[in-house]
């Protein structure tokens, strides 16, 4: 990932929200963020980063007309060719104004929890923070196997999602930001390479995001979920056999 524009500003959180055929959900998620602004005890400024990954609705038309209320909240759109989420984030990367980015898909809402959380990255800079993510299903939808449970009264676990994730721009320049050859899997692969690279990953069990399963999600599709999973896995176990490799030959 090369080209990205250095940051106006150290202080403050840049939400990168990818957009393509979400103009049924798109507002709920901006509202959100305004909210948890609006709600949080917080003075930094938040931008939020909307990606448009290709047109193929009146997704541009709304957020033309939609302002934040939150004094704190401002929104930047950017158009790209269609190219998949990882490619959207990326350009929302590049784009970001601030050092400190947060990622949220166009079709699930920011708590205020995640904004709370920047306090722990001006206690440890050089960490990446994971919280959770609370489940909801809208169209009598089924849920996909690895999102269960789904009761905010049940036991959870932090799980290893961008849209949980609070990260500096440096670090994800530092691994070359997320890889564009998955479709659904860019998240585990980009929590692998971190951890492959040393960065530190504190899991905290905040709810940061509330996903919503619709019936129109990519994670419905198994088979490009269970191969970009195995992708990953296998992405993982080579580069730790390189490392080990290059270590013998020392």
């Amino acid at each position: 990932m090369t080209g990205a524009n250095s940051p106006t500003s150290s202080r403050g959180l840049s939400v990168i929200i990818p957009v393509y055929g979400n103009v049924l959900t798109l507002q709920r998620t901006l509202e959100s963020v305004d909210s948890a602004a609006r709600e949080d005890a917080g003075d930094f400024p938040i931008e939020i980063v909307v990606v448009f990954d290709g047109l193929i609705d009146a997704s541009d038309e709304l957020v033309a007309a939609w302002k934040p209320k939150s004094p704190r909240a401002t929104l930047s759109a950017h158009h790209i060719e269609h190219g998949g989420i990882g490619h959207a984030r990326n350009a929302g990367i590049k784009n970001a104004q601030f050092e400190l980015l947060t990622f949220l898909d166009a079709d699930d809402e920011l708590t205020p929890a995640r904004l709370a959380l920047v306090r722990l990255d001006d206690q440890a800079p050089d960490e990446v923070v994971i919280g959770v993510q609370s489940i909801r299903v809208e169209n009598n939808a089924s849920i996909p196997g690895p999102y269960v449970p789904t009761s905010v009264d049940a036991p959870r676990r932090p799980q290893y999602y961008a849209t949980s994730m609070l990260v500096r721009r440096a670090t994800m320049l530092s691994i070359n930001g997320f890889d564009e050859t998955y479709a659904v899997g860019d998240d585990i692969d980009l929590v692998m390479r971190l951890t492959e690279s040393g960065v530190p990953v504190r899991m905290v069990d905040d709810i940061v995001v509330i996903r919503y399963f619709h019936g129109a999600n990519a994670s419905y599709d198994e088979q490009v979920s269970e191969g970009d999973f195995f992708k990953a896995i296998r992405g993982h176990m080579r580069r730790i056999r390189e490392q080990d490799d290059g270590i013998q030959g020392h």
